[in-house]
């Protein structure tokens, strides 16, 4: 069989319109696999329901602070440390918080559980009647019954300031009657005026002397009878104000019993504050004890112990208020509250001279 050979002359303008239609598509793939790279997915390849990292909210919540919370009840409620959480918002000790505060908590929600109010006392026909004696005030007759000041207050409608007066009846609901109770609540007024009178009797010199022995005694924190704590920052006070050569300031006990009720008042609304549950001012509440002060002032701590009380006093940056009251010349006397609560204790110290 005959073969008619090839003629490859014909078959090259074939050639060469092939390759010119190609070489175009073969350059475009070449450039598309330089930019993608083996390494890089192409956007089909890539679901669309992966989160981003940047897209995923930080895990917690902004908690708003309300009356009665602190940072030790807010950590406690959401499982977490106290440290931890005022780390995380770069709060310092003692940890201070206010109404209205916002908190970062790194946690699930969760109900913050603040301390409740006692019972309000409410007036009753069968109740015990206490008769108000002279230097009497409201506090000290409602913690000798156990209860609040604005509890017994409530139960017999008074307003503040609570103002009370000699002969007045208080009712004393859930409670028999009591005439030692009525006794013991009156008995440093009622030995104010035999010790007034032999006073007087004495003659200068020896008045001169018990003066001297008075001032003394009532400076010393062993012979005042004070608790260890307060005696604590009593003793630690005076000592401050000897290096400064300062007078020490005398212990009062109607001081001491308005920074009692002060502090009782911060115990249980649960924060701290120089204003009272009731709205009530110092001078006010100075007033109510029978003490009217030419100057006044207060400091205030929620601290773990006594000595922490005082240090955050004494140790004020830049000479703060709280320190200049320790060292304040116009005051010549004091009386301290202490109570449990918060994280640790309240203290309260109110100075005054009148």
């Amino acid at each position: 069989m005959h073969k008619t050979p090839i003629d490859l002359r014909r078959l090259l303008p074939l050639v060469l319109l092939t390759l010119t239609l190609l070489t175009p598509r073969l350059v475009s793939a070449a450039d598309s696999a330089q930019t993608a790279g083996p390494e890089q997915p192409f956007p089909s390849e890539q679901p669309a329901d992966i989160p981003r990292a940047d897209a995923t909210p930080a895990f917690g919540y902004v908690y708003t602070v309300v009356a009665g919370d602190d940072i030790w009840q807010i950590a406690t409620a959401h499982g977490l440390d106290m440290e931890s959480l005022a780390a995380e918002n770069n709060l310092e000790a003692p940890y201070w918080l206010q109404p209205g505060d916002k908190l970062w908590v790194p946690a699930e929600p969760a109900p913050v559980h603040s301390p409740a109010p006692p019972a309000e006392l409410q007036p009753s026909e069968s109740a015990a009647i206490y008769v108000v004696q002279n230097g009497d005030n409201l506090w000290q007759i409602a913690v000798a019954y156990g209860f609040q000041e604005q509890d017994l207050a409530a139960a017999n409608n008074l307003q503040p300031p609570y103002l009370i007066h000699p002969g007045d009846r208080l009712q004393i609901p859930g409670q028999p009657a009591q005439p030692e109770v009525n006794q013991a609540v009156g008995q440093k007024e009622q030995a104010a005026p035999a010790a007034a009178e032999e006073t007087q009797a004495a003659s200068p010199e020896q008045a001169s002397d018990s003066a001297t022995a008075n001032e003394l005694s009532s400076n010393s924190a062993d012979s005042a009878g004070l608790s260890p704590d307060a005696a604590l920052i009593f003793n630690s006070m005076n000592e401050k104000r000897a290096a400064f050569g300062l007078a020490p300031l005398s212990w009062s006990d109607q001081l001491a019993s308005a920074a009692q009720a002060h502090a009782e008042d911060l115990s249980w609304r649960g924060w701290g504050g120089h204003v009272g549950s009731d709205g009530a001012h110092l001078r006010t509440r100075y007033e109510r004890v029978g003490y009217w002060a030419t100057y006044a002032s207060e400091n205030w701590a929620n601290a773990h112990d006594a000595q922490h009380a005082f240090d955050m006093w004494w140790f004020e940056p830049d000479w703060g208020p709280h320190r200049l009251n320790i060292l304040g010349p116009a005051y010549s006397e004091i009386g301290i509250g202490i109570v449990k609560g918060g994280w640790g204790y309240y203290y309260v110290a109110d100075f005054g001279s009148r």
